[in-house]
């Protein structure tokens, strides 16, 4: 099936279009999810009993926080209501982004109440602000999600290890590259991804 993109356009599928789309595959949003919480939870903490602690706070959040999404997400595209993996179709991604927003929100209510440390409420708030954006703007313009979920991991990164997160901002940047070759975004989607997540998470940190 020939692969077309946002407008409609055949993309021509070489070699380029499928290292892009293997790239789109391996840090795919919910990968970018999971690991941006274990960042936090292996660097926030000072000491090894301290990182054993966050590490085992990192589960939990994903298990409530990043889960209920995930497999909403999957349910959908089983069952065929997304056009493809990468829910192309900007109208598909209103529902998702309304369950992401609610899951995370009694998900958060819950953490709470467990007394999870407070690094983890500032980026699962961070994490609200990002979606509550991107789902605003998603009314009239299309967000790379992608590009936020890797701006996040590389914004991350780079508070807690500068020289690893150089490495994700380069990692962000084929990224960007990957969802502009595939026909899924274009460079004003992805730099807005990048923008609304550095600033959500940085104002976090802060």
């Amino acid at each position: 099936m020939p692969a077309i993109d946002q407008f409609g356009n055949p993309v021509r599928q070489d070699n380029a279009y499928r290292i892009g789309r293997a790239l789109s595959q391996i840090f795919h949003p919910i990968t970018n999810g999971i690991a941006s919480f274990l960042v936090v939870g292996a660097y926030a903490g000072d000491f090894v009993d301290a990182r054993l602690l966050g590490l085992g706070w990192a589960l939990t959040v994903i298990a409530l926080i990043v889960l209920p999404p995930t497999l909403y997400f999957y349910f959908r595209l089983f069952r065929g209501h997304y056009s493809d993996d990468d829910v192309s179709e900007r109208s598909q991604r209103h529902g998702l982004y309304f369950f992401a927003l609610g899951s995370v929100l009694l998900a958060t209510v819950a953490l709470y109440a467990l007394s999870v440390p407070l690094i983890f409420l500032r980026l699962i708030g961070a994490t609200i602000g990002i979606t509550v954006l991107c789902m605003l703007i998603n009314f009239v313009y299309k967000v790379s999600v992608h590009s936020a979920s890797i701006a996040t991991l590389a914004v991350l990164t780079t508070h807690y290890m500068v020289p690893l997160g150089i490495v994700v901002w380069l990692v962000a940047t084929a990224l960007g590259w990957a969802r502009i070759r595939t026909g899924n975004h274009t460079i004003g989607q992805v730099l807005t991804g990048w923008g609304i997540a550095a600033i959500c998470i940085f104002l976090a940190l802060r």
